[in-house]
């Protein structure tokens, strides 16, 4: 009976010994990963630092070179890629007091000091607080001096326009020299079928871009108009109210060229484009 017992008592204090030996494993292992956390994390490999500026390591220079760029971020924000929604400014728009000069009393005057532009929009467009978006409406404003060149520009991150140094100058040079950045009429792009057509437009005696787009599922619709100063790009994006689209490629053709004319399917949407367009025409540089 003594032998049984003093097993039983042995057997107790390897199980405790286990037990600890489990919880300070877990400890070091916990340790560990902060400390790689932190690492990982640390200001000055990370894209963004606090202030907004883009600030890359040379170890991560290095790893961007040899890895495969084509990797796509998964929680990219529509057509804004992750890199370009962070890099996109604060609009940084105060409403102003001052009457509206389109007469209508429902709309308010947008002044950004920064870039020294203002426009008027309808109140309930654009919201007050300093956001990057207003859902149904956008304003994206990308600064060249926060970009990327294309050799350090990191792996991991889908590319879509104004990503690079170099792709906001061959896009704003293509506008300026009357050349759409993209132009197809009828393309599938992931699981949707897209119709795009760029038109050219004056702003403020600058040439800019827009285009009616639309997704034949149904899941998107909306008119965008983009305009390049010397150092920023400004996008404005307008969505519309979804409809049922038909699905056959003649149908779909027939519908993207009625738009590109400017025929749209009903009042509500006229309503919309015909607003979007009369606050365009109220942009002006600040002198």
């Amino acid at each position: 009976m003594q032998i049984i017992t003093q097993g039983k008592t042995n057997a107790k204090y390897l199980l405790i010994i286990f037990v600890i030996a489990v919880i300070v494993g877990i400890v070091t292992l916990r340790i560990f990963y902060l400390l790689d956390v932190s690492t990982e994390f640390n200001p000055k490999s990370t894209i963004l630092n606090k202030s907004g500026d883009v600030e890359v390591s040379d170890e991560e220079n290095s790893k961007n070179k040899q890895s495969d760029r084509s990797e796509i971020n998964a929680e990219t924000d529509y057509e804004i890629s992750s890199l370009t929604y962070y890099l996109n400014e604060i609009p940084e728009l105060t409403i102003q007091e001052k009457a509206s000069s389109s007469g209508n009393t429902d709309w308010k005057v947008y002044r950004n000091e920064k870039y020294g532009f203002e426009f008027e929009a309808p109140s309930d467009w654009v919201g007050e607080k300093q956001e990057r978006c207003w859902p149904p409406f956008c304003l994206l404003i990308i600064n060249y001096a926060n970009l990327l060149s294309e050799e350090n520009f990191p792996s991991g991150v889908l590319r879509y326009e104004t990503d690079t140094k170099e792709k906001f100058t061959e896009q704003k040079e293509s506008i300026e020299q009357g050349i759409p950045p993209r132009v197809y009429t009828l393309e599938y792009i992931g699981d949707s079928l897209w119709h795009v057509e760029w038109k050219f437009i004056d702003i403020d005696n600058k040439k800019a871009i827009q285009a009616v787009k639309f997704d034949v599922s149904g899941a998107e619709y909306d008119v965008v108009t983009i305009l390049y100063t010397d150092n920023i790009m400004i996008k404005w994006r307008r969505y519309l109210p979804i409809e049922d689209y038909p699905y056959t490629k003649e149908e779909n053709l027939a519908k993207a060229k009625e738009l590109s004319k400017g025929v749209y399917p009903n009042e509500e949407i006229e309503k919309i484009i015909s607003d979007y367009s009369a606050m365009l025409s109220t942009f002006r540089f600040l002198p």
